[in-house]
């Protein structure tokens, strides 16, 4: 079923677009949005994306962004560069030479396609990819968008050695930073959060730097994003925009409010800097006149991977447009069940550390295709976000949409993990074309339970830690202030009832505070515990409960399992099969461990009779 790129009118005048574009090193993922005739430029931006979870986390913006440069008439091509995203190549085999070299070929391709002017928009460590390839390039590009550049590819590595370092101790492991660094400059690989990062990678990034030589005809815009924009830039960004305007160069920075997205736990928004970056663009690429405008062309993107074994698909959902990855690699013709995966969290299709990639790729090798999606006001899908508890519509659109693809799948099990566990078992009673679900890590949230968890997992565990005496015999930590803190958890922890008495409103919260998620609660009511009791109650269909021994979400679920007779009633069911992962956290980014998962979800598809594994 190959053809065009799965592209969808958007009424403000956008195309939107998702498919795979030949490369240097293989095909690439491309996301695009293409300016309708009526309002076409003739500049086309580039992305060149942020690294790993800051990649991740950031999907959302670069999207909100790319529509809003294209409503303006800006072309926009935002590539998965080897190894990342919906990329079917591994993180392993990926180096910083191939990512430039991608960048590099973009930039030709479409200057061949008519665009006179190329912006390259770079993210976090992009931008140093983004100034990299302007120093490279014959023909000068028209500008760069940097937002919230680094100064150096091993400030990058620091932060991720360091990530690698504290999951290291969480897991009881005694590696440091220097212990990995080490090892990487000894020329090994190490795992890091689900991330395999290779040497030759590792030793490429650190080599990259912000501050380089450009062609004095390149504009660059810098943006910072700060909760209070007043603090201004940071010292070392002022320092590079000092140096750039020394060369000559036409630079412009400026620092907006907003939350640090590529960082948050959940998902963060600054949209003045979606505004200011138009402006921005406006500068360093203007329209030109309608007599002097060279009719461009779009890439031609195929909606197959070259193998066959992904295949890009859009559809509508309540008027907006909405993308999924279909992998069927491996699929028998003959196959009647299918798996629908919905992504919760800061995440979009691919999931943290491309869990869902990998298992989306292992459910079709063992022969049932898997459809990962985008559901409204995440990653690439359009519309706004309206909580977890919201996604039903999405959800039952997404079922259409793999049964479109596949007209074969008349069965469909549900796969989610977090808040996306919860939501399909909150959807699936109500869909007899739902045969089974793979629930991770249920999100059941409440303030009591929280409260209970912390002490029990975290207060206890540091009470007996050796560490923790002697850091307080050194006078290192404050004892006032984590006696007070302890207190305030206590108090929550015995003060909020857990059972069926004690439950209040505030058990619907979302997986963050900051109310960036916060919306109707949909299908369920705010009390979570007895709505995913209900819910799991009502299904007749086979149910997997996927539960992480280092996870307080799992933590959490397994407090209210021993609090709430319902709860505890509704999964103790012959339909429900119950597999707890001791050494697991909550992505499962362990590789034994994640492989297990997909060992697990396998086995439950095949005794469905789907899975041939």
């Amino acid at each position: 079923m190959d053809g065009p790129a799965s592209a969808v009118s958007d009424p403000a005048g956008v195309d939107a677009e998702l498919g795979f574009f030949a490369g240097p090193h293989g095909e690439i993922p491309l996301a695009c949005w293409w300016p309708t005739a009526s309002h076409r430029n003739s500049a086309c931006i580039i992305h060149c994306p942020a690294f790993a979870e800051e990649m991740n986390r950031s999907r959302h913006m670069v999207a909100r962004q790319a529509r809003a440069f294209a409503a303006n008439g800006y072309a926009v091509v935002v590539p998965d560069l080897a190894g990342t995203g919906d990329s079917p190549a591994e993180l392993a085999e990926a180096s910083w030479a191939a990512w430039r070299e991608e960048i590099l070929h973009l930039v030709a391709e479409v200057r061949a396609a008519g665009y006179s002017k190329v912006v390259l928009w770079g993210l976090r460590l992009g931008c140093l990819l983004a100034v990299e390839v302007a120093a490279l390039v014959e023909k000068p590009l028209a500008g760069l968008l940097l937002w919230q550049p680094l100064q150096s590819g091993r400030q990058q590595m620091a932060q991720f050695l360091r990530l690698a370092a504290a999951g290291a101790m969480l897991a009881g492991d005694k590696a440091s930073s220097a212990t990995l660094r080490a090892e990487l400059d000894a020329g090994g690989g190490v795992d890091i959060a689900g991330y395999h990062l290779s040497a030759a990678l590792y030793r490429g990034i650190c080599g990259a730097q912000l501050g380089q030589s450009l062609p004095s005809s390149t504009a660059v815009a810098l943006l910072e994003v700060l909760p209070d924009s007043e603090r201004g830039l940071g010292a070392a960004s002022r320092k590079q925009v000092e140096d750039w305007a020394s060369q000559g160069i036409n630079v412009q920075a400026a620092c907006v409010g907003g939350e640090s997205f590529w960082a948050t736990q959940e998902l963060g928004f600054a949209d003045p800097l979606l505004a200011r970056s138009v402006e921005e663009v406006r500068r360093i690429a203007p329209s030109p006149s309608a007599a002097t405008v060279v009719e461009p062309r779009r890439l031609s993107i195929s909606r197959c991977s070259r193998d066959g074994a992904l295949r890009a698909v859009s559809w509508d959902c309540g008027g907006d447009h909405l993308v999924g990855m279909l992998h069927e690699a491996g699929v028998s013709a003959d196959s009647d069940i299918g798996v629908v995966i919905a992504v919760g969290g800061p995440q979009y299709r691919v999931g943290s550390h491309r869990q869902f990639f990998r298992l989306a790729s292992a459910l079709a090798e063992a022969g049932v295709p898997a459809l990962r999606f985008d559901y409204r006001g995440m990653g690439d899908a359009e519309g706004e976000l309206g909580g977890f508890l919201t996604i039903a519509p999405d959800i039952d659109s997404a079922v259409s949409a793999l049964q479109r693809e596949c007209p074969r799948v008349c069965r469909v099990v549900l796969w989610g993990l977090c808040d996306a566990a919860t939501a399909v078992l909150a959807y699936a009673p109500g869909d007899e074309r739902v045969a089974g679900l793979v629930v991770a890590n249920p999100w059941v949230y409440s303030p009591g339970n929280a409260a209970r968890v912390r002490v029990k997992s975290y207060y206890l565990r540091r009470l007996t830690s050796g560490d923790f005496w002697r850091k307080l015999v050194a006078g290192r930590l404050k004892p006032g202030s984590s006696l007070k803190e302890f207190g305030q958890t206590l108090f929550a922890a015995v003060g909020q009832g857990g059972g069926a008495k004690g439950r209040d409103k505030a058990s619907a919260q979302q997986p963050d505070d900051s109310g960036a998620r916060a919306g109707s609660a949909g299908e369920m009511g705010p009390d979570l515990v007895a709505n995913v009791a209900d819910a799991a109650d009502r299904l007749a269909v086979p149910l997997l409960l996927v539960l992480s021994g280092r996870d307080f979400t799992a933590q959490e679920f397994e407090q209210a399992l021993g609090r709430d007779r319902a709860l505890a009633r509704a999964f103790e069911r012959r339909n429900v099969r119950t597999e707890r992962l001791p050494a697991a956290d909550h992505t499962f980014s362990q590789p034994p461990v994640r492989a297990r998962v997909e060992a697990l979800s396998c086995e439950f598809l095949q005794a469905m009779g789907g899975a041939e594994r």
